[in-house]
């Protein structure tokens, strides 16, 4: 028992030691300078992100939603699919919803404007008619989508779902081509 008391003296002696040469560092002038720059760092992040949320509250806000539904799970159980929603537009989506570990700015926003103001559903629920099998799959239509508007300023919505949806089914198509040559 006596041991574990001896390295515990030890280790404060050395944790005592540690603080007092950083103690030291933190008077010399670069120190100074680099703990500022840090700080101002910081600030300079909080009031980015600050910004950015209240950015992604607005484009949420202002966005005339294109949305499109695509299946989260399957409970075998049950026998029923279980739906998320997103807009092509903006990206909002209630996929992002129930994770428990939120990753950005962007996602934080996205749940706070959900939870918000779409309590009684999402915007302009499936109002394209378009459905997408996964998240990963509304991710790449969102990319679409923001292609063939950039490429076609003139065209409605309407259409540019269709050459979405187009494109979508051609790339299945081509990805099951492939594992079926690769599996001959």
């Amino acid at each position: 028992m006596e041991t574990k008391k001896e390295a515990l003296a030890k280790i404060k002696t050395s944790k005592k030691n540690l603080l007092l040469k950083i103690a030291d560092l933190e008077e010399e002038d670069n120190v100074k300078k680099y703990l500022e720059l840090n700080k101002l760092l910081a600030d300079t992040n909080r009031a980015y992100d600050e910004l950015l949320y209240a950015c992604k509250l607005e484009e949420y806000a202002s966005c005339k939603h294109l949305s499109v539904s695509f299946e989260d799970d399957y409970d075998y159980y049950e026998g029923r699919h279980h739906y998320r929603y997103g807009c092509l537009k903006c990206g909002l989506n209630t996929y992002l919803l129930d994770g428990d570990f939120i990753s950005s700015i962007e996602e934080k926003a996205n749940n706070d404007y959900i939870k918000k103001h779409c309590k009684f559903g999402f915007p302009g629920v499936n109002n394209t008619k378009l459905y997408i099998d996964t998240y990963e799959n509304f991710e790449r239509a969102r990319v679409l989508y923001s292609s063939f508007r950039r490429r076609n300023k003139g065209v409605s919505d309407k259409i540019i779902i269709e050459m979405v949806s187009e494109a979508l089914d051609n790339e299945t198509k081509k990805a099951k081509e492939k594992l079926k040559n690769k599996n001959i």
